[in-house]
Formats: C-alpha cells, structure tokens, sequence
C-alpha cells in the first residue's frame, strides 16, 4: 500500500494499463464478460510525491565503426549482394546515417565511422539495418538488429558480432566505443518512466529568391510538425513565409526542402524516398536566439531566418506523476464524508465512522453492449436498494457499461434519484426500431457532428458515427453532457468517481501481433497509468509535443468517446476466430516478424540484443491481414517526444501487462 493512488488501482485489478505510439492513439475494445464486481480497500496513508522531478545527467559521445559482414545469399537471383547499412539511434538524431553501398560482395566491408551525442539519462537504444541495394525495385531489408547501448562501458571500445539465428547466419561486425562529454549536463525532467528533453519553439521565416520551383516541404527532421509548405506561382518568384516548428533542442536535426509530391518514409528509413533539393545538417539547435541559413535551390536559393525560444518543462502541460490530481484527492475528502454517513445507515450504527477510516469501495463494470450495459443499471439499482450505492467511491466501466456511466453523469445528483425512473427512460428509448438508428434524418445528424468535429481540427472516423448511433440509442435526442462537464456531478462528492476505460492499440513492433495498453478516462483526466502521464480531460485530442499543449482543440464530444470505449469493429481476424471458436489459432504465433532475443549481461535495467529477420511482400501482407482492426479511432497522442528513462524497468511504479515484454522497444514512446 504505497499511495492514495492505491484506492482506485485496486478498482482495476482486471483492466489497466497504457501508452500510446507513433503521432496518434488507437483505440480498440477488449471484449469482456458483462459483470459487475465489488472491490474494496481500506483507504492507506498519504504516499511521499512521485511527481516528476529534475534530472542533472551528463552527456555521452558515442561513436559507432561499421566494420564489415558476411551475407550468406542474396536477395537478387542474378547476382551477389549490393549491402548497405542504415544506423538510427531516435533519442540522439532524426536523421538516418547510412554507409556506402558494397556491389555484388556477400562479404563487404565499410569501416566507417558514426558520431551520436546521446543523453545517459535516457534508454538509448541502436537500431541497425543490413539492406540490400536493388535499383529498379524497393531495397530489400536483410536483417535488423537493436541494440541498447548501456551494454557499453564508459571509456572502453568494444568489438562485436552480431549474428542472425536463422539458417542464413548472416553476420555483421560493429566496434562501440562511449565517452563522457565535456559538455555541461542539461536538467532533464523524469518521472522515473518517461524523459522530457529541452523544448523548443522555432519561428522559420523562408525567403524564397529566384528560383523556379514553385511548390517546395521545408522538412524539419524530429519536430512536430515536420513538414511545412511553401508555396508559389510562376508570377511571384520572391516572396516570404513564416512557419512554427516544435522540436527536442538535443536531437540532431536536419533542415531540407523536398518536392511537394512523392515525399515518403519506408519503414522508418528513407529508402528509394525522393532526394531533397537542398538540405543542412545540424548536429543541434544553435543557443542563440536568432540564426540565419540559406539553401540552394537550382539557380536560386531559399534563405531562412530562425527564431528560436525555450520553454520550461516545469510549465509542461502533461501531468507525470504517479499519485492521483488533486482534484480527485479534494474528491475523495468530500466522498469519505458520504461514505462515513451511508455505512452508518447500513449498518446502524450509533454514529459515524472516522471519514478517514472508511474503505474504499469500487465498482467493478465489463463489457457487453446493452447486456452490460442493463446488467450496471440493475446492479446500481441493486445498490441504491440496499442504501449501500453512497458506499461507493469508484465506479469503473468498459465497453457497454461505459454506456450506462455516461448516461448517468448527465445528472449531478443520479445517485440519490430513483434509478428506477431512469431504467424506464432507458427502456424506451433502447426499444425503438434498429432502422430508425439509420433514418435519413439520423445520418442527417451524424453527418453534421462528424463535419463539425472535422472543423474543429479533430480526427474523424467511422468510431465517431458509431458513437453517435450509442448516443441516439440511449439518449434519444438528448445531448450527452462533455466528459469535462461531468465534474459537477463529483463537485460536492455526491456521486462516485467514474473511470471509463479503453485499449489503445499500439502500431505493428516487430515479434508481436497484439500490443495493446489501457488508457483511463476520469471527468478530470485522461491519461495512462502504467507511464504515469496525464493530461486535462477537456484536452484530450489536443495536440502536444514534450508535454508542451501545442495546439488546443474544443473539447471532444461524449460521442467520440462511448465508440473509443466500445467499438464493435475492432476485432482482429485473429481474435475473432478465438471468440467464436474458444480456441487460439495454431497460427497465431506465427504472426510477426521472428525476433531472437540475445542475453547481453545480468543488468536488471539492461535490454536484450534483438535480431529480426523480416517477412516477405506476402508474409506482410497476410499478417496485415489476419491482425490489422478495420475501424479504428485515432487520437492525437500527448505523450509525442518523451523518451524512456534508462532504468524505466527498474521503477516499482512501472507496471506492464501481464505476458507482455516491458523491455520490448520503448523507442516507440518518441514517434
């Protein structure tokens, strides 16, 4: 029992857990059995604070030697291999390094030479990619290795051969060596989980003089947004532009001007991707405030003025922290008063108990659709009866139970109304014809909220109508209150505390074919628990960059959310033959990329070495197949930039699923 926070965890000791990947959330829906459960637990002691705090780490210059390797067939049927090695190391560079390419040799050799300057407070890990060269088609990826490299030792070089476990055996051979940096240590602010490096804002004002490329990207590698246009016409070939970048001060950048078509990334390597027209690299952003940077462009050239300017993170947006906000902990102080009141009715006792010294009671709901969701209201029902629903503090839903919930919160004070009125009301409105859910005049409605929503600047999809047909199901024309909106049903501690739940599905990692984390969902926040990151409920699909609010959206509507909590149209090919037939598919292992894991040394902290070897066109296509979701509703994700901490797997507030690998690729918290 470490913390307040303790209380509501044990309300999810079947349901938690999360992060999100890439740009955006997915969210998916983990179908459960429709139940409800009591969960209790006596309200602890005051945790010391695990909020996040500053970290004073030095700098690390790492520099990697590709030396040479031995390729045991080739990918092209008519010749030797064409092998060329890409280096990405994400928490240090934006850009991708990549080595000369070695024709027609199963045995090339490099030796050539990187420089990183890597932060040692963050889990670094190196990803390296042995490619064969083809001209007229997509180079072929041979192998990929990952490697973490607090392997290394500070000062010390280190020869090492890595080599597939398949039956090719390829074999590359790479010399490490880490040096401390001169450089003074920058304050990096941690939780102990997630990392939040320097950030920083770029105004970019581009003079365009005397060239005849009329529409031009000006690519900022690693910021957020990477790509911004520059336009022009024939008529005005001079003209200027000012662009905003958001971007991690310590990353090696790259600044590019790219055609405006045909700019593509290929599996997070620019191959066979269209050549920039001009480009500078910048090993970091320089501290001064302004610099100027010029570009050749054919006969002309674009000339850049940057502004930059520095943002505190002890303003960041983004709460990281492991203790519950205060305004739930100002919840639970006026709750326990209820609680106190209601178990002395239950009970009849002489008087009230010690607020203090009340248990915390938790309502556990699964899903079900309008099973689960008739099946909460019943049991709600059940409780007011017995006069033990003030007992409660926290009631937890997924899938059609987070439809009941939802209803409910539209009315501050639904807990001391007869429940019955409402189950009425409910009734009659979920037993109107399935056809008048798809009405012209629905689709009408639907239409309408989905443009509006796309005008505000949110992410539309299918999930968003499915959310509306919920709506119209249980509401009628009833507008749902906001998820923010629902605090004044918690403002004198009147009801219990809701926590809606939902999967956020993680993009493709190679050697799994489902990774999926759950995301909590309070009338105060929105966040994921086992990263210890949190943002305003009002906020969420906002955009944010290293926990900085970059972009404020209108809050989404409740609509949005109950297809986030309950979509029907998430289900693998792979999942769904385990629903109906009970029984995993023998192929379901044989999903993925084959990743061989490498012990390297006994540091708990310490990630494997890993070595995959990629799948054919048409293994990838089946796998994509058999595991990809048709629908699913994409969120811009708050936690974009963070890295993880170097010994993220070492903190006892870290928590992962069970049977998922925690070491397995936390590069993906940064893209």
């Amino acid at each position: 029992d470490k913390s307040k926070n303790v209380d509501r965890l044990k309300t999810l000791s079947n349901i938690s857990e999360g992060l999100g990947t890439n740009k955006f959330l997915r969210f998916s829906l983990l179908y459960l059995t429709a139940t409800v459960t009591l969960s209790f637990h006596l309200h602890s002691s005051p945790a010391e604070n695990t909020n996040m705090q500053k970290e004073l780490m030095p700098y690390w210059n790492l520099t990697v030697t590709v030396l040479r390797g031995k390729i045991s067939s080739s990918r092209d049927l008519l010749s030797k291999c064409d092998c060329y090695i890409l280096l990405k190391l994400p928490t240090a560079c934006a850009c991708c390094h990549r080595t000369k390419t070695v024709r027609n040799n199963n045995a090339p050799e490099w030796n050539e030479t990187f420089g990183f300057r890597v932060h040692s407070g963050v889990k670094n890990i190196l990803e390296l990619y042995i490619y064969d060269d083809d001209r007229f088609t997509r180079d072929d990826c041979c192998s990929s290795i990952l490697f973490d490299i607090s392997n290394l030792t500070l000062g010390q070089k280190l020869t090492k051969c890595f080599i597939s476990d398949d039956e090719k055996n390829n074999e590359l051979w790479v010399e490490f060596k880490v040096t401390e940096s001169s450089e003074s240590p920058k304050p990096y602010f941690s939780n102990g989980v997630l990392m939040a490096g320097p950030f920083c804002a770029l105004d970019v004002k581009a003079e365009k003089l005397r060239t005849n490329v009329n529409n031009m990207l000006l690519k900022l590698r690693g910021a957020f947004k990477e790509d911004c246009l520059i336009s022009g016409s024939e008529e005005n070939l001079s003209f200027s532009q000012t662009m905003r970048y958001y971007i991690n001060r310590d990353l090696e950048t790259e600044f590019s001007l790219m055609p405006s078509q045909d700019v593509t990334e290929v599996e997070g390597a620019n191959v066979n991707a269209v050549n920039p027209l001009s480009s500078i690299f910048m090993k970091q952003i320089p501290a001064k405030k302004q610099f100027k940077l010029s570009l050749p462009v054919e006969e002309g050239t674009v000339d850049l003025q940057v502004k930059s300017e520095d943002r505190s993170n002890e303003d960041m947006n983004v709460r990281l922290g492991f203790d519950i906000p205060m305004e739930e902990n100002n919840f639970l102080v006026k709750r326990r008063k209820v609680v106190s009141q209601a178990l002395q009715r239950a009970l009849k006792l002489t008087s009230p108990p010690e607020p203090s010294k009340v248990p915390v009671v938790a309502v556990v709901c699964s899903g079900g659709g309008t099973r689960a969701m008739t099946g909460t209201y019943g049991s709600l029902r059940g409780l007011q009866k017995l006069q033990l629903l003030d007992a409660v503090s926290y009631i937890t839903g997924v899938s059609g139970s987070t439809w009941a919930l939802a209803s409910l919160y539209g009315d501050a004070d639904w807990s001391s109304s007869d429940l019955n009125v409402t189950m009425e009301s409910v009734k009659k409105e979920i037993s109107k014809s399935v056809f008048s859910l798809f009405s012209l005049e629905q689709l009408r409605h639907y239409k309408e909220k989905m443009k509006e929503k796309e005008k505000q600047g949110h992410l539309v999809s299918l999930i968003d109508m499915w959310g509306l047909v919920i709506e119209y199901l249980i509401q009628g024309k009833k507008q749902m209150v906001t998820l923010s909106e629902q605090q004044k049903a918690l403002l004198k501690g009147q009801n219990p505390l809701p926590i809606y739940t939902a999967l956020n599905m993680k993009n493709g990692k190679a050697g799994s074919t489902i990774e999926s984390e759950w995301c909590e969902f309070t009338p105060y926040e929105v966040g994921f628990l086992k990263y210890g990151a949190f943002i305003p409920a009002q906020n969420f699909g906002s955009e944010y960059y290293l926990g900085h609010l970059v972009r404020k959206l209108p809050e989404t509507g409740v609509f949005t959310l109950l297809g986030i909590w309950s979509s029907v149209f998430s289900l693998s090919l792979t999942q769904i033959w385990s629903c109906v037939t009970g029984v995993i598919p023998s192929w379901a292992h044989k999903i993925g990329e084959d990743v061989t894991q490498t012990d390297t040394d006994d540091k708990a902290s310490t990630l494997d070495t890993l070595h995959i070897s990629p799948m054919t066109e048409l293994a990838k296509k089946l796998s994509n197949f058999l595991t990809s979701r048709p629908v699913i509703s994409q969120a811009n994700n708050f936690l974009r930039g963070f890295h993880m901490h170097r010994n993220y797997s070492q903190n006892s507030d870290f928590t992962a699923w069970e049977g998922q690998n925690i070491m397995f690729s936390p590069i993906s918290v940064v893209n």
